[in-house]
């Protein structure tokens, strides 16, 4: 068993993998592909996860929608005060309900929350003023600096669909540029503006987070920094994209990454791949059955013990080049480190003959027959399987 093979443990005992439906991964040869599909879904405005505005007749519209947006919410009374007194009517007593409702009105405006590195603007100010992506006015100090404040304030104030719309404004005006797309050279201006590619990635990952997600990057303020960070980086975004799944719990997943990356560094840079595998799995407690016994395994154990290993060259591939959508079906493996390390030291496969791990276990025809075997397992361990065979559930298990 090579337990670096990037499939699905099939643990016996009725033991269950971490994720449970299978991946196809978004096999992209270049990361122009993967902005082209955003760029494309965002001309189009077709439905789907990714898909955040619409650009139809004209991007003009966009900018119109969203102004007519702001202005109907300003002109719209707040609900704090009109709508309890239906709710309190039928009470025998009306002013019991008033410590409950100061406490859930309270925490929509958080004016006294202030992040860590508090913006210069107020919030109304920041998102009014327009974010400018041409390549060449935009990387000017203070328009980089107000497309930083902008996102400081939506973090630190949780307006987060103040800062879509601001990001939806700026997207079309940048596209309003083009004469058409007939030809591949029309996408090069954007698909080769770093300001354009950063925001239009920075729009996708806000609109495929879930809203709980969101709160938990404004709430989680010991690792605001890290969110800058990962919300200012499309390296980092885009493979998040591809790999979260509806049922991952992202607000934690997001939460285990910045724990790795506040204890390594390299959970940013070189094994941020390794990184994001170990936060999408370990978004819950992982806690296998194995051979009678619940395991306790964390994400910072299984991060370090690959990266370590992958350091010291004894993995049967370079682990930090791999994506994370594939490091999930390794990072997964059901079993504790005693067994991983005893494939490390007593099998040598390389990557083009892995399949033959499943052949190394010999079948027991009695056991497939009679459901009994001569020598039956005492541990059920890789050792002990290689040593007594097994039928096809054996031999997958050990084989993945």
């Amino acid at each position: 068993m090579d337990s670096h093979t990037p499939h699905p443990p099939h643990p016996p005992h009725g033991a269950k993998p971490v994720r449970r439906t299978v991946v196809t991964p978004l096999r992209l040869k270049k990361r122009w592909d993967f902005l082209e599909i955003l760029l494309w879904l965002a001309i189009l405005g077709g439905g789907g996860t990714f898909v955040w505005f619409r650009l139809h007749p004209r991007p003009a519209v966009l900018a119109e929608e969203s102004a007519s947006a702001q202005k109907s919410r300003a002109a719209t009374p707040a609900p704090v005060a009109s709508e309890p007194a239906p709710v309190l009517a039928p009470q025998p007593a009306a002013a019991t309900p008033a410590p409950m409702l100061a406490k859930e009105t309270a925490p929509r405006e958080e004016p006294a929350r202030p992040a860590p590195v508090a913006p210069p603007a107020a919030p109304a100010a920041t998102f009014t003023q327009p974010l400018v992506l041409d390549e060449t006015a935009g990387k000017k100090a203070e328009n980089l600096q107000r497309a930083q404040a902008a996102l400081d304030t939506a973090l630190s104030t949780g307006k987060w669909t103040d800062y879509r719309e601001l990001l939806d404004r700026a997207l079309a005006a940048e596209l309003k540029k083009s004469t058409g797309f007939r030809a591949p050279a029309d996408y090069d201006r954007f698909i080769s503006n770093p300001l354009f590619v950063k925001a239009l990635v920075q729009r996708t990952t806000l609109a495929h987070l879930p809203s709980s997600a969101l709160a938990a990057l404004t709430a989680d303020t010991a690792h605001h920094e890290f969110a800058r960070w990962l919300l200012s980086t499309p390296e980092a975004m885009e493979p998040l994209l591809l790999s979260l799944k509806p049922e991952d719990d992202a607000s934690q997943a997001l939460h285990v990454w910045a724990v790795l990356a506040a204890e390594d560094p390299e959970a940013r840079t070189k094994y941020r791949e390794l990184a994001l595998a170990c936060a999408l799995v370990f978004d819950k407690p992982f806690t296998p059955e194995w051979n009678g016994e619940r395991l306790q395994i964390p994400a910072s154990q299984r991060y370090d013990y690959y990266k370590q290993h992958n350091e010291k060259g004894d993995l049967a591939t370079r682990i930090h080049r791999l994506p994370a959508s594939d490091l999930v079906w390794v990072v997964c493996a059901p079993v504790p480190v005693s067994e991983l390390d005893w494939a490390l030291k007593k099998l040598h496969l390389r990557q083009k003959n892995w399949g033959s791990a499943y052949d190394l276990v010999k079948y027991d025809m009695e056991k497939a027959v009679t459901g009994k075997m001569k020598k039956p397992y005492e541990s059920y361990t890789f050792a002990e399987i290689l040593d007594k065979g097994g039928i096809c559930g054996d031999r997958a298990y050990f084989a993945v």
